[in-house]
């Protein structure tokens, strides 16, 4: 015999769910009464308008505020004014001369109101007279506006319109320094008789201003150096956008936490603006701790740290250690920016690695110099390194120092850089490699990676990938592992492990190939905001011959776009009815 604490509910255990059911509706009655059953609303029907004029008068109508429970007096007096909004909304697009009956009525529950409108001609633009005076009527920006104006003879009469035109105006005038700029003459004139409207407008922007003492706060690198990323030249004429500029280039340099720009309009003398720019920098020193996983290398933990500006010329210092199973490294980067140094960097690199895999195993120590710059709207990165590189594949042991020149240019175009719904990316490297010391090799390689993504309807996208490298080497034997080329894993034919394709050795041990060709067709879907699924296909191979085989291998998987990036799981296998299976890819990083 069980003994406790007796509960009314317990006794008739059956009803609890009845129970919990009233509760939870008599809470959304109570919360939310809209949603009961019969709840009375207002009826107000607008008769003969459709589209933007109806969307204009329930934007004006103050009935529209009402509801069943709103006092008597006070919907009366809504509807006193509805003629009066509606004439007022009709008017804005142009339809002067309305025809409006209203009938209004209480009901036993509510209220009721019906509006029979005609909205009656509409009136046209005749003519504009626009004109620019003072020192903008030569600015090649108010040219260029004149001879696209938003408004035009024969358009329809949009007060909005007329208003934004006016503000754009003025708005142009600020950006370009004109700030004396006014409306000698603002006009606009309706002839009802014959339902049409002039417009004049006579803009007078007097003198342009100029830039003038730049004031620069900040105690942290060298004057000179600064001024290659403020470039404003005291007495150049103003320009709102030059000022953006400035912003932008001090943000993205990587030096401040935060930028303040102001234009001392108060200090203005003969048409100069003065320019104070305060920088406030971001911590000298930096580390970081990160962990992560994907199906190539496995768990892998990194640690890192940044010297934020070694010196008052804005050198930097990056030291970055990871491990994980298959693929562990050390490297160092001591960066020198040079005269566009937003855009222009010379780095000095050095760095270890050593990867096992199953197919091979190689310790390499490097020691480079490299150059990015833009190229037209290209970036463009050339330099040398010195590679030690001992390594074991299948059965050949290869140890070798080459000097390896390289060249590699890259491109990215997407309509958002973290998430894009349409874009593309597409790189080309050429490098090659002179033997110093161990194995004799030369070798010239070209590589080109190329990735589409494109919207399809219904949150959907196509994304399409493409990689293709080739290799002249004298002594093919010679040539180090990573240098070889292999395909599989997360980023190239899933379904396969990580580098576990290319031509094999008399053991059936793979050892990399000359070339290399993998492409990829993946559908994306999402079904909610930052979910979606995804089905694709993967074929290529690493080869020396194009008599080898092509290997497929084709899945589906989840996608998460996380607060640190998106996150990709995918379950795949090899289109080959001799190596069924299902292999998981977990990846994650940027998608161009």
């Amino acid at each position: 015999m069980r003994t406790g604490i007796f509960h009314p509910l317990s006794a008739c255990s059956g009803l609890k769910p009845f129970f919990v059911f009233l509760l939870i509706l008599l809470k959304l009655a109570i919360l939310y009464p809209s949603l009961s059953p019969g709840q009375p609303k207002p009826q107000i029907h607008l008769q003969g308008v459709e589209g933007a004029l109806k969307t204009n008068i329930k934007a004006q109508l103050s009935l529209f505020e009402e509801s069943c429970d709103s006092p008597r007096w006070q919907v009366n007096e809504a509807f006193t004014h509805a003629d009066k909004e509606i004439r007022r909304a009709l008017r804005a697009l142009g339809y002067y001369e309305p025809a409006v009956e209203s009938h209004f009525e209480f009901t036993e529950t509510c209220w009721r109101a019906t509006f029979k409108i005609q909205p009656g001609p509409r009136v046209i633009i005749r003519q504009i007279d626009l004109r620019i005076q003072g020192e903008a009527e030569n600015d090649p920006v108010f040219q260029a506006f004149m001879t696209k104006l938003p408004l035009q003879p024969g358009d329809p009469l949009n007060h909005g319109a007329y208003e934004a035109l006016k503000n754009r105006l003025l708005d142009m005038a600020n950006q370009r320094g004109y700030f004396d700029a006014r409306f000698s003459r603002r006009e606009l004139r309706v002839d009802l008789s014959r339902h049409q409207a002039d417009i004049v407008l006579h803009f007078d922007s007097g003198r342009r201003y100029h830039f003038g003492q730049l004031k620069i706060q900040q105690d942290i690198l060298d004057p000179e150096f600064i001024n290659k990323y403020v470039n404003l030249k005291p007495d150049a004429p103003y320009e709102g956008d030059r000022l953006t500029q400035v912003y932008q280039s001090l943000a993205g340099s990587g030096y401040f936490a935060e930028v303040e720009i102001q234009p001392l309009h108060e200090q203005t003398r003969e048409y100069r603006v003065p320019i104070q720019i305060r920088l406030f920098p971001r911590k000298h020193h930096f580390f970081k701790i990160g962990a992560g996983f994907d199906t190539n290398t496995g768990p892998r933990v990194s640690l890192g740290y940044e010297n934020r500006y070694l010196n008052h010329h804005g050198h930097r210092l990056n030291l970055r250690l990871r491990y994980s199973p298959v693929r562990s490294e050390f490297s160092s980067q001591y960066q020198i920016p040079w005269d566009d140094p937003l855009h222009e960097t010379l780095t000095v690199r050095s760095g270890f690695l050593h990867e096992d895999t199953d197919t091979q195993t190689s310790d390499q120590g490097s020691l480079g110099i490299q150059f990015i710059h833009p190229r037209q709207k290209w970036t463009e990165t050339f330099g040398v390194d010195l590679r030690y590189e001992k390594s074991q594949t299948g059965d050949q042991t290869q140890e070798s120092l080459l000097a390896l020149p390289a060249i590699e240019w890259t491109r990215v175009h997407a309509d958002d850089p973290l998430r894009p719904k349409q874009g593309w990316k597409l790189d080309i490297k050429v490098k090659g490699g002179v033997p110093l010391f161990g194995d004799p090799v030369i070798f010239l390689q070209a590589r080109t990676y190329g990735k589409w993504i494109r919207q399809l309807p219904w949150r959907g996208r196509i994304i399409t990938r493409l990689e293709a490298a080739t290799t002249w080497v004298d002594r093919f034997p010679n040539l180090p592992t990573s240098h070889r080329y292999f395909a599989g894993g997360d980023n190239s034919i899933r379904g396969y492990g990580y580098k576990k394709l290319g031509p094999k050795d008399s053991e059936g041990e793979v050892i990399g190939g000359r070339h290399l060709a993998v492409a990829s067709l993946e559908y994306e879907q999402l079904f909610l905001e930052n979910w979606g699924a995804a089905i694709f296909v993967d074929a290529g191979n690493a080869f020396n011959s194009f008599q080898e085989p092509i290997k497929i291998g084709a899945g589906a998987g989840i996608r998460w776009y996380s607060p640190v990036g998106p996150i990709r799981l995918d379950l795949a296998t090899p289109v080959d009815p001799h190596n069924l299976g299902i292999r998981l890819h977990i990846s994650m990083g940027p998608a161009l």
